[in-house]
């Protein structure tokens, strides 16, 4: 019974200690963790848009520069010769355009007038059977009327020539001036029938003519191949303005200016002649850096973490607490963090032995603008579990 009353006591002693090493790991792994971290500013990599010869440099290392200032200039001759090359061919295509166009309009002019004369003899055609149709028409009304009168006369003279008040000549001369005046008014009833259909005839040529305007040529189509010509070369010269404008190369930002390196991370540490600027009259392909600018504000501090830390991280909400080594003294805590999901080198100045290569994932922490850091400048960087 005691030796059973033994074995359970050492059971319940082992099942207690590893409760409580688990307590302890747990804690442990729920613990703060600290880390060594690296302030670091914006780097701008300031390189041309587009190939040329560098002329000048407007600047010397570690100057302050503002936003927009001029930082260097390249050789712009190239882009002045073929600006200069595209706009006298631009004018001559204009001077040929306009003598186009004037030749242009002087046809459609000629066009124009000559179917205005036509027009015109057609009209006038019109107008002259239909004023002479009228004439004979008011002719026509005076005959009969005067007609009427004759065979009045006549028919008056007969019943006095029975009555023997006329002679017979008189009568037959009375007879004579109406038959005469009455063939009259019936052949210019068929000559006015005539008329009628002339004058149609002509009104009806009249409006075919007017309905059938010139064809001509269309100022649009004749001069579209120029115009494209023209608008091509003005488009190409734009392009070339900006090519020329692009040679003066400015400040992306307000900042210091800092060698050309490959590691921006590290580039606020160089020394002077580990890295250069270019030179005048070298050389430039689109994108060959000149030299570089640190941004002012420092917004940024990296820290490598171990994947466990890493988890730690994710798995819990934290704050982070930021430390700055150096005098002025300041604290300030972080919340805004983003999580490499790639191992990188960790920098020499965060390695425990810098003779050693040590990897780690990078968390950059955003500070706010008031803590006060320098670029490079080391600092203890705390979780802090919520």
């Amino acid at each position: 019974m005691e030796s059973f009353l033994k074995k359970g006591i050492a059971h319940v002693v082992v099942w207690l200690a590893v409760v409580a090493l688990t307590v302890y790991l747990f804690n442990q792994r729920n613990a703060s963790v600290e880390w060594l971290g690296l302030a670091q500013c914006q780097i701008y990599e300031v390189a041309p848009l587009y190939e040329g010869v560098l002329e000048r440099l407007e600047v010397k290392l570690y100057d302050k520069v503002r936003k927009g200032q001029v930082l260097a200039v390249l050789n712009d001759d190239l882009y002045e010769a073929q600006i200069q090359g595209i706009a006298g061919e631009a004018e001559r295509l204009e001077a040929e355009l306009k003598e186009k166009r004037n030749i242009l309009e002087a046809d459609i002019a000629n066009r124009n007038s000559e179917w205005i004369a036509e027009y015109r003899a057609f009209k006038a055609d019109e107008v002259m059977q239909r004023t002479r149709l009228l004439e004979i028409k008011a002719l026509q009304e005076s005959d009969k009327i005067l007609m009427l009168d004759l065979q009045r006369d006549w028919e008056t003279m007969k019943e006095m020539q029975q009555k023997d008040s006329v002679s017979l000549y008189d009568v037959q001369k009375a007879e004579a001036l109406y038959l005469s005046l009455k063939e009259k008014v019936q052949g210019n009833e068929i000559f006015l029938q005539q008329l009628e259909i002339d004058v149609q005839q002509a009104r009806q040529r009249c409006e075919e003519y007017k309905n059938h305007m010139p064809v001509l040529p269309s100022e649009d189509l004749a001069l579209e191949h120029i115009e494209k010509a023209i608008a091509g070369q003005e488009k190409l010269m734009q392009e070339l303005i900006v090519m020329k404008e692009a040679m003066v190369i400015q400040s992306p930002c307000d900042g210091t200016v800092i060698p050309i390196t490959g590691n921006q991370n590290e580039t606020i540490l160089q020394r002077p002649g580990e890295a250069l600027f270019r030179q005048p009259g070298e050389t430039l392909m689109a994108g060959d850096p000149i030299l570089a600018i640190a941004e002012e504000q420092v917004n940024t501090v990296v820290v490598y973490a171990a994947d466990l830390h890493i988890d730690h991280l994710e798995r819990q909400q934290v704050n982070l607490q930021i430390v700055k080594k150096n005098t002025p003294y300041q604290t300030t805590e972080a919340q805004t963090f983003r999580i490499s999901p790639t191992m990188e080198v960790i920098p020499e100045q965060l390695r425990t032995d810098p003779t050693l290569l040590e990897w780690g994932r990078p968390i950059l922490i955003q500070i706010p603008d008031s803590f006060e850091l320098a670029s490079g400048e080391l600092v203890n960087v705390k979780s802090i579990s919520q």
